[in-house]
C-alpha cells in the first residue's frame, strides 16, 4: 500500500553551542545541525509514535527501523535505512492472532524473545479511560508470531497497592524507597484530578500516567527494560520505572515495575527513549500538549539505577537541536554520529490517506 508522497521541506532550527549543557564546548567541533523535515513514505503509518533500530528480518546483516503507530493498534512497520538516514518502506506486521492489539503504541524495547510492544497506559484526551492502551506484547524478531503479555487486569492496582505494582527489589535503598513512595503519592493525586475532568476535553490537564518511552539495557547480567513517562513529573523531574520481568505468553496479567529513577529534564516527560552502544538518548518535551519545542537528550546507561535521580548535568540536553514538539520516534546511528527522528502527523481518513501535517523524519548530523 505504499506510495511515493510530495515532500515538504520544513527547516529545524540548528545554532551553535556547547554539546551538552554544562559542558565545555570544543571551538573546534561543528554543532550538530538538523536537516530539512521530509516525508515519512507509507501509508497508512499517520502518527508514528515510537522506534527501534534491529536486525531486518529479511537480511540478518542490515539494520532496520521499526516504527510503531500511535492510531494503528494492530500493526508494526519495517523500513530500510538509506545511506543518508532516509527510511525506506520495508515489511510490515500484524499483531497476530487476529484480534490481538495495543492500543495507541508509544513505545517499542529489545526484550529477550523479540521487541516489546507497549501501549501508553494514558487516558485520552477527554481524561477517560482507554482499556486498550494498558497493554503489552510481544513480537518474535522474525515479524511472523505476536503475543499478548498483559493487560488491563489488575492495572488499578496503582492506586489500590502502589507498593505492590511497584514492588522494589529486595534490599531497595532508602533513596529507592522514598523515591517511589513520592512517585505513588503524585500519581494517585494526578488521577483524582484527571477523574474529575472525565468527559471534559477543554479541562482534562493531561498530565495523568503515560508511557512513551522505553530502552532496555544490560544491569547485572541480564537485559532489563525500563519505560519513560511523559506524566506524571515529580517535583518537576522525569520519571523512569523498570518492568518487572514480563509475565509468560498466555499466562496475561498486569505489567508491573521494580525499579524507580529520575531525570531533570527542565519540567520535561520523556517522549521517546533509544540505546546507542553505553549511552541512553531520549527526547524530552512537554507533558500537556503544546506547541513548545522538544529536546534531545542523553545520559550514560550507567546512571540509571534504581534510586536515581540523574541531575542534568548528567542527562545533557543537545543544544542547539530543537525539535517539532511532536517529535516521538527515535534511533541514533552511532558510526553516523547520525540521529534519526520520526514526527507524528494527524491520521487520516482512510487508510491511503493521512492529514495534515503529513508524517515526516528528519536526521540530525554530528551528534557528539
Amino acid at each position: 500500500m505504499a506510495r511515493s508522497m510530495r515532500r515538504q521541506h520544513v527547516l529545524v532550527a540548528a545554532m551553535m553551542g556547547s554539546l551538552l549543557a554544562g559542558a565545555t564546548s570544543d571551538p573546534a567541533a561543528a554543532a550538530p545541525a538538523a536537516g530539512e523535515q521530509q516525508k515519512l513514505d507509507r501509508p497508512p503509518v499517520c502518527e508514528p509514535s515510537a522506534a527501534l533500530a534491529v536486525r531486518c528480518t529479511d537480511d540478518a546483516s542490515a539494520t532496520c527501523v521499526w516504527v510503531g503507530d500511535n492510531e494503528r493498534d494492530e500493526e508494526i512497520f519495517q523500513y530500510r535505512i538509506g545511506a543518508g538516514g532516509e527510511l525506506e518502506p520495508a515489511a510490515t506486521f500484524a499483531l497476530e492472532p487476529k484480534g490481538l492489539e495495543v492500543g495507541d503504541v508509544e513505545a517499542l524495547a529489545q526484550g529477550k524473545d523479540g521487541v516489546l510492544v507497549f501501549g501508553s497506559h494514558s487516558r485520552k484526551s477527554d481524561c477517560t479511560d482507554d482499556h486498550g492502551r494498558a497493554a503489552l506484547a510481544l513480537v518474535g524478531a522474525d515479524g511472523k508470531k505476536a503475543e499478548s503479555l498483559a493487560g488491563r487486569k489488575g492495572f488499578e492496582d496503582r492506586f489500590v497497592d502502589c507498593t505492590s505494582w511497584l514492588a522494589l527489589d529486595a534490599g531497595a535503598s532508602p533513596e529507592a524507597t522514598a523515591l517511589r513512595d513520592r512517585f505513588c503519592t503524585v500519581m494517585r493525586a494526578e488521577e483524582r484530578i484527571a477523574n474529575v475532568f472525565e468527559g471534559d476535553k477543554k479541562s482534562c490537564p493531561g498530565t495523568a500516567f503515560n508511557i512513551e518511552g522505553a530502552v532496555s539495557v544490560e544491569q547485572g547480567g541480564a537485559l532489563r527494560t525500563w519505560v519513560g513517562l511523559r506524566g506524571p513529573l515529580v517535583d518537576g523531574r522525569a520519571v523512569l520505572l523498570r518492568v518487572a520481568d514480563p509475565p509468560a505468553p498466555k499466562k496475561k496479567r498486569r505489567m508491573r515495575f521494580d525499579g524507580i529513577a529520575t531525570v531533570d529534564l527542565g519540567e520535561r516527560g520523556i517522549r521517546e527513549l533509544t540505546l546507542a552502544g553505553d549511552t541512553i538518548w531520549g527526547i524530552a518535551g512537554c507533558v500537556p500538549d503544546c506547541t513548545v519545542e522538544s529536546r534531545l537528550w542523553r545520559t550514560p546507561a550507567a546512571k540509571l539505577t534504581s534510586g536515581a535521580r540523574i541531575a542534568a548535568s548528567d542527562a545533557g540536553i543537545v543544544d542547539g537541536v530543537e525539535l517539532p514538539p511532536s517529535a516521538e520516534g527515535l534511533v541514533v546511528q552511532s558510526a553516523e554520529k547520525r540521529a534519526i527522528v520520526l514526527v507524528d502527523g494527524t491520521e487520516g481518513e482512510n487508510d491511503d490517506t493521512c492529514g495534515e501535517p503529513k508524517p515526516g523524519q528528519l536526521t540530525i548530523e554530528g551528534l557528539p
